[in-house]
C-alpha cells in the first residue's frame, strides 16, 4: 500500500471512482448503447446504400458512354454515307447539264450555220442582182452610143425579163 500512497493514489476515492464508473457503464449500456449501436448500424447502411448507389452511378455513366460512342459512330457512319450519296448525286446532276449545255450549244451553232448560209445566199442573191443591174446599165450605155433609142430600150427590156427569169 505504501507504493500506491507513493503514487500518490488515494484506494478510498479509487473505489468510489470504480464504483461510479461500472454504475455510468451499466447505464450508459441500459438506456444509451442500443440507440447508439442503432444509430451506427442505420449509419453504415446508408453508407453502403450510399457507395451501391454510386457504383450504379459509374455503371450507368460507362454504359450512357458506350451508348454516346455507339450513336456516334452510327451518325459518323450515316453522315459518310448520306455525304458519299450527295457526292454522286451532284455528279450525275453536273452530268446532265454538260449534256444539256453541249445539246444547247450544239442547237445554237446549228442555228447560227443555218442563219449564216440564209445570209449567205441572201447575200449572194443581192449580189448578182445588183452585178446584172450593173452590167444592164453598162450595156445601155455602150448601146445608146451604137443603137438608136427604141433599139436600146427593147434589148434592155429583153435583158430585164430574162434576169428576172433566171432569178
Amino acid at each position: 500500500m505504501e507504493i500506491i500512497n507513493n503514487f500518490g493514489i488515494d484506494p478510498v476515492l479509487l473505489l468510489a471512482q470504480t464504483v461510479n464508473f461500472l454504475i455510468l457503464a451499466y447505464l450508459l449500456n441500459r438506456f444509451f448503447l442500443k440507440k447508439i449501436l442503432l444509430f451506427l448500424r442505420e449509419r453504415e447502411q446508408k453508407i453502403k446504400s450510399g457507395l451501391e448507389a454510386a457504383q450504379k452511378g459509374e455503371e450507368l455513366l460507362e454504359k450512357a458512354k458506350t451508348t454516346q460512342k455507339e450513336i456516334l459512330s452510327q451518325a459518323h457512319a450515316e453522315a459518310k454515307k448520306l455525304l458519299g450519296e450527295s457526292q454522286i448525286r451532284s455528279e450525275e446532276l453536273a452530268g446532265k447539264m454538260r449534256e444539256k449545255a453541249e445539246l444547247e450549244g450544239a442547237r445554237i451553232l446549228l442555228e447560227a450555220q443555218k442563219a449564216t448560209l440564209a445570209e449567205g445566199t441572201k447575200l449572194k442573191k443581192d449580189l448578182e442582182q445588183q452585178t446584172a443591174r450593173i452590167a444592164i446599165s453598162i450595156i445601155e450605155r455602150t448601146l445608146k452610143s451604137f443603137l438608136s433609142e427604141e433599139e436600146n430600150k427593147k434589148i434592155v427590156s429583153n435583158l430585164y425579163k430574162k434576169i428576172k427569169v433566171v432569178q
